[in-house]
């Protein structure tokens, strides 16, 4: 069976709830063991001395304690649960303004198993370059051919929507929504693109924004 016809059938079967607690659980899991790792990383990136005060970074990368990986966790959960209800609606939005028949739970159900691609995937391309002390994201990711490009700048945030997994995952979501509601391909190619472009400048404001609340709080 094609991508796009399992894809349409799961749009059917509002099964969801299965697939939502494995890319749950794995994330979490995954913030968790690297939490360090990902600390010793921030404190040695000069980007990151410049632009948070050295002395709180350092303290959280010594004090991983165990209420701060609860803390980590409960954010985890709350931001990617968040990030499926929001998406999916905004997936159901998009593509009901365009004439795709279905429910919200239809979209939605759709959203968490394409959301394997764009949420678990990187993952395992991480997990690839911790323990091959490779950057594995420069092969997937656009922002790695501005190397002169800091979190600090719109523009980072901006280039770095356009991944690999990112650019497979809105094709995934036409590619369901094609068959499950009978449209053309290139149609909801067209409408995914554009949901594309929508969440992108959404996201990349909204991380740029985040950066510099963030820093303003630990000045």
């Amino acid at each position: 069976m094609s991508p796009g016809k399992t894809l349409g059938a799961v749009m059917g079967s509002k099964k969801w709830l299965p697939v939502f607690l494995l890319i749950l659980l794995t994330v979490a899991l995954y913030t968790n063991i690297t939490l360090p790792i990902n600390m010793a990383k921030a404190s040695g990136n000069r980007w990151v001395a410049e632009y948070f005060p050295g002395e709180q970074l350092l303290d959280l990368q010594e004090n991983v304690t165990l209420l701060r990986r609860v803390f980590m966790t409960l954010t985890v959960f709350f931001n990617l649960t968040m990030s499926f209800f929001v998406g999916a609606f905004m997936v159901y939005l998009f593509f009901g303004i365009a004439g795709a028949d279905g429910y919200y739970i239809n979209f939605f159900t759709l959203t968490v198993y394409a959301s394997i691609i764009d949420t678990l995937l990187p993952l395992v391309r991480d997990a690839l370059s911790l323990l091959l002390h490779i950057n594995a994201g420069a092969f997937t990711n656009l922002v790695f051919l501005f190397p002169s490009l800091k979190p600090v700048s719109l523009n980072f945030w901006f280039i770095s929507q356009v991944d690999l997994f990112s650019i497979w995952y809105v094709a995934a979501l036409a590619a369901g929504v094609s068959v499950f509601a009978k449209m053309r391909l290139r149609k909801c190619l067209f409408v995914s693109l554009f949901y594309f472009v929508f969440k992108s400048v959404v996201t990349a404001l909204f991380s740029y924004l985040s950066i510099k609340i963030m820093s303003s709080l630990m000045a």
